[in-house]
């Protein structure tokens, strides 16, 4: 397959997303080990099997995760600290008098 086979649009398309892509794998390697990763394959009889081994977070995957998940909990523990200054009955009006 050569660049002739492809139009403007898809050679467009290529050049945009093959550095996310890239990007993206990368950063997926620098937090995860891979461990040979997945393979699929079909049976004689339509079941699709799966084998091999599940990705493994590394050291720095796990110290980034940790952060993700203490920024999550002090933001709920601060809607949760919000939520009590709020009026209780915020729409109903007491009288003056």
């Amino acid at each position: 397959m050569t660049s002739g086979d492809f139009g403007t649009l898809q050679i467009g398309l290529i050049n945009f997303f093959a550095p996310i892509y890239v990007l993206f794998k990368e950063i997926l390697a620098y937090l995860v080990n891979e461990n040979g990763g997945l393979q699929w394959y079909p049976d004689g009889s339509g079941q699709l099997y799966v084998t091999g081994n599940l990705p493994s977070i590394t050291a720095k995957g796990n110290d980034i995760l940790a952060a993700v998940m203490t920024i999550v909990h002090n933001g709920l523990v601060f809607a949760a600290q919000f939520t009590t200054l709020l009026p209780a009955n915020a729409l109903t009006a007491t009288p003056a008098g």
